[in-house]
């Protein structure tokens, strides 16, 4: 389907070595780049030559051989000769590689995060604030990867064959709300995530709330109520989230004692 949107990791954009590495203007044509892997029909994937691509965001092929050069646009005009594999990871163990983009003749040049990000939500087949519509048919986890093959994963691994993704588990704890876990990942305590769940979503959070919260926790991070004691004044998530916490303003930390419990 038509997305009117992609999911734009702004921390990675940010650290990202390679990124950093190229010139600003380069980074400004990945973000064409992008647009246009967005709205190939092969998400995340174009089939075609470097220099069609160029073209097709108005872009100078110096500055697209640059994010090819350091490795952040993927692919070949001629032959594809390294697989881009993506290896699961629940908890603390890794699951079985499964090939998202096996080798192949080119012309292919690819996003990893695109195609990474297509594959989870064909696997969990649920939708994202930046994908499906809540009304949308869950998609059953394909048995082999197609060609392209969509993925998720930047892991170097080898992997022979594509492995059948376990089916999601629906109505358990682990079903988060979407962006619960971007919250959850910049969220500085760790306590009581499911009882932060569901704070998060009975806020029914959007894409732009979200980024409310995410820009507030940076800020708030450096406060040194926050930063005292072992963190120990940090609100639990869950209190966080309760009383709008995202909305003080600056300079303010709330209670002066240590916070025991999410309330």
């Amino acid at each position: 389907m038509n997305r009117p949107s992609f999911q734009f990791y702004t921390k990675d954009w940010r650290s990202n070595s390679k990124l950093r590495r190229c010139s600003p203007a380069a980074r400004g044509v990945w973000v064409d780049v992008l647009c246009a892997l967005h709205d190939s029909d092969d998400y995340g994937i174009a089939r075609y030559p470097l220099k069609e691509l160029a073209s097709e965001v108005g872009a100078s092929m110096a500055h697209v051989r640059e994010l090819v050069a350091k490795d952040v646009l993927k692919g070949s005009d001629s032959a594809l000769d390294e697989a881009f594999i993506y290896v699961p990871r629940s908890g603390r163990k890794d699951g079985d590689p499964v090939t998202l983009v096996p080798t192949q003749a080119g012309p292919i040049w690819y996003s990893s995060r695109m195609v990474k990000d297509e594959y989870i939500r064909t696997v969990r087949g649920e939708s994202t604030r930046f994908g499906e519509g809540e009304g949308d048919t869950p998609k059953k986890a394909p048995k082999a990867a197609p060609i392209p093959p969509f993925g998720d994963g930047s892991s170097t691994a080898s992997a022979t064959a594509v492995k059948e993704p376990p089916s999601p588990r629906r109505g358990k704890v682990h079903d988060f709300p979407p962006g619960f876990e971007d919250f959850w990942s910049a969220y500085p305590k760790k306590v009581g995530k499911d009882a932060a769940a569901k704070a998060f979503a009975r806020r029914k959070v959007d894409e732009m709330l979200l980024a409310s919260m995410l820009s507030a926790i940076g800020a708030q991070r450096r406060l040194e109520q926050w930063t005292r004691d072992g963190g120990q004044y940090i609100p639990h998530p869950a209190t966080w989230l309760n009383e709008g916490r995202w909305q003080d303003e600056a300079g303010q930390t709330g209670d002066a004692e240590p916070w025991v419990g999410a309330r």
